[in-house]
């Protein structure tokens, strides 16, 4: 059984993907990790889509998985995973690359060790960032709100790298509707809500973009939305009503 599967969702990223997929093959190389890498690309404006392809062609341990022009990041993420059930444990990250690959190497043994899922977070003891002061306050507020609403044991739902077991991507990743960047969030929320184990790993988050006033308002309408729909949907209630206990583990 293959060992390691990790998901790469990219859009309009000519600038960076490169880089990115050269350090993370470079890493799995030295650290004779049997990985594969899945650039899960739907670019529609730059040179993304090309340069995929050419590093898949070149290298063994990279594949290009093409999606329709403005397919969302949860959808990508989901289909790619879902299309390759034979690993052992799966993760995604964002395609500019926010953690270094030891951190993501260090999402991916604590679900070696035991985890169902271990998500990156800059809220646990050892964790930080290095981003605009509007997105940490939004993050801030976010996370509060998605733990008084959601219930998700969890510092930090929606940062862009997570890792989840083959039997959490075979039972839990088909549930998870959102296309897009709630599909974080969503994933913990059912996993927690199924009784999986979830670890937080400490990381140094990168992000240095900022985000318009407009940009954030509609980001915040879009996830009190989202939270809504998931909280009333049916099968979120159902899982609610199971009355599972969850384990939770934040890595210190």
């Amino acid at each position: 059984m293959p060992e390691l599967l990790i998901i790469f969702p990219t859009y309009n990223e000519e600038s960076g993907i490169r880089k990115t997929i050269d350090t993370a093959s470079s890493y799995i190389r030295d650290r004779h990790r049997d990985a594969t890498i899945v650039v899960a690309d739907s670019s529609d404006r730059d040179a993304t889509r090309e340069i995929a392809a050419a590093l898949a062609a070149s290298d063994p341990h990279v594949e290009h998985h093409e999606f329709p022009d403005g397919t969302g990041r949860g959808r990508k993420v989901r289909e790619a995973a879902l299309a390759r059930p034979d690993y052992r444990v799966y993760a995604s990250v964002d395609a500019d690359l926010p953690i270094t690959m030891a951190e993501l190497d260090a999402i991916v043994t604590a679900v070696e060790r035991g985890a169902d899922v271990a998500a990156a977070s800059k809220y646990v003891r050892g964790g930080s960032s290095t981003r605009p002061l509007q997105r940490v306050i939004l993050s801030r507020l976010g996370n509060r709100f998605f733990n008084l609403f959601l219930q998700v044991p969890v510092h930090d739902l929606l940062a862009g790298a997570k890792a989840w077991n083959r039997a959490v991507n075979a039972e839990i990743v088909p549930q998870v509707r959102n296309d897009e960047y709630y599909f974080d969030a969503e994933l913990l929320f059912r996993a927690h809500r199924a009784g999986k184990r979830i670890a937080e790993v400490p990381v140094h988050y990168i992000d240095p973009r900022a985000l318009s006033a407009i940009r954030l308002a509609k980001l915040g309408v879009e996830f009190a939305r989202n939270t809504y729909s998931l909280l009333t949907a049916d099968d979120a209630r159902s899982a609610g009503s199971s009355g599972r206990r969850v384990g939770h583990d934040a890595t210190r």
